[in-house]
């Protein structure tokens, strides 16, 4: 055998193994994310290590939808770390982080006779587009997708002022009622989510009228 027909076999023999390794590999971890996930469909309550794993797995399902955002929009308070988490090194190197603006989304009270409430955006200064041009592409994360309405508003926010194509949804949760539901999320749910890093305020997420008595409605932290 030549030497030319010994380095063909030998370079044909290292693809093929490299790509059989690949292939090992890239099922394997497919089928790690789909055990995880099916044991994260019965959580009810949401620790902050939980809260990361997730966050690479939507992860993972953006870069696998070829995304690539230029800004990251997080409603505050759920949206706030998942954002950070992104932005250093889930879906760019860590060294490059994409830029994160925090968006305040609360529920403003009506009187005059008429209980009511309004979900609106807190832009006081009108900075939170400053600096972005109509196609810039832009993620906004929360949470959770609870009723739906927080997101819709964040996102009807955004596309007001940018490109409607342009602007992405993506939360580790959505419930299956949801009225808005983000084009990337981890886990349908029916269940109440209660997350870990909210400590004892979430002993009032399971009961609205708590929420009703403080005052508080949807800036408690829980997504409307």
């Amino acid at each position: 055998m030549s030497a030319l027909s010994i380095l063909l076999t030998t370079l044909i023999g290292v693809v093929a193994g490299a790509s059989l390794a690949w292939i090992i590999g890239y099922s394997q971890q497919n089928s790690l994310w789909g055990r995880l996930r099916n044991a994260l469909m019965d959580k009810r309550h949401v620790s902050l290590n939980e809260e990361l794993l997730m966050t690479r797995m939507l992860a993972e399902k953006i870069r696998g939808a070829d995304f690539k955002p230029e800004i990251i929009f997080a409603i505050s308070p759920g949206g706030a770390m998942i954002a950070e988490w992104l932005s250093r090194g889930g879906l760019l190197d860590v060294s490059a982080p994409i830029p994160v603006r925090t968006m305040c989304v609360h529920s403003k009270c009506f009187s005059g006779g008429v209980d009511t409430q309004k979900v609106v955006v807190r832009d006081q200064l009108g900075g939170l587009v400053a600096g972005l041009s109509n196609d810039s592409q832009v993620l906004l994360v929360n949470d959770i997708s609870r009723g739906g309405e927080t997101l819709r508003v964040a996102h009807e926010f955004l596309t007001s002022h940018l490109r409607h194509e342009n602007v992405v949804t993506a939360t580790l949760f959505c419930h299956r009622d949801a009225k808005t539901k983000p084009r990337f999320y981890v886990v349908m749910t029916d269940k109440l989510i209660r997350f870990d890093w909210k400590g004892p305020q979430c002993a009032y997420d399971n009961c609205p009228q708590l929420l009703n008595e403080r005052g508080e409605g949807g800036a408690s932290g829980q997504e409307p």
